[in-house]
């Protein structure tokens, strides 16, 4: 799309109109300067970009349960911390092929935090290795995690590149497809489209010990 302020002037000259394009007062607005809470690298079409824009990074608040979060750690495990935000074209069962691929292992631990929106009582009987929450305060679990796993969501995305943790990303629905085809094109982790594979509890788990082999180099 040509975001110039000109784009729509034939139109409007031929009808004598005033039209604004709302795509255009929405992602290139006549400001002098625009503050981009995200980084340049997910910005693919360039030509709406110019010296006007700032980057600045992902906008960060602390979470009203970072106090009250006390989970311990088993020091015997890798920690795996799922966030997969509000599932809207997948059900809550999506969570059981976690349970079938990690459920009662004595190598992985496991952290869901499925949103306030949730019940967990829906999940039904969840495994031993297993805690679900509605909320997690991000900082806090992070820094006992050893492997992220997304829905793909930017905001999400952008927190989590702050602490230098790479993700398997899941998408769902919106740009999280997007996000996650540049996940892997700047090597950052894992996307696991189902358009491209049929997921399921052998796919997670493969891709968790892939993430884990190459952990280092997606940190890079």
């Amino acid at each position: 799309m040509d975001c110039r302020k000109d784009y729509w002037i034939p139109i409007n000259q031929k009808y004598n109109l005033k039209i604004k394009d709302f795509l255009i007062q929405f992602y290139a607005p006549d400001a002098d300067y625009k503050l981009i809470f995200t980084s340049k690298l997910f910005h693919t079409d360039l030509k709406v970009i110019n010296d006007s824009f700032y980057f600045v990074g992902p906008s960060l608040y602390q979470s009203s349960v970072e106090e009250t979060f006390n989970f311990k750690k088993d020091e015997n495990k890798k920690l795996i911390y799922i966030f997969l935000g509000e599932l809207i074209y997948k059900e809550i069962s999506f969570y059981k092929f976690f349970f079938e691929a990690f459920g009662d292992s004595k190598e992985y631990q496991v952290v869901i935090n499925i949103g306030k929106t949730e019940n967990i009582k829906d999940l039904g009987d969840i495994p031993l290795n297993f805690t679900v929450f509605n909320s997690v305060p991000l900082k806090k679990i992070l820094s006992i995690t050893d492997v992220f796993i997304s829905n793909g969501q930017i905001n999400t995305i952008f927190e989590v590149s702050l602490y230098k943790m790479p993700m398997i990303i899941i998408p769902e629905h919106d740009t999280q497809p997007e996000n996650g085809i540049l996940i892997k094109k700047y090597k950052a982790g894992i996307c696991l489209d189902d358009e491209d594979e049929e997921i399921n509890s052998d796919l997670i788990k493969k891709s968790v010990e892939t993430y884990l082999a190459n952990k280092e180099k997606y940190k890079k």
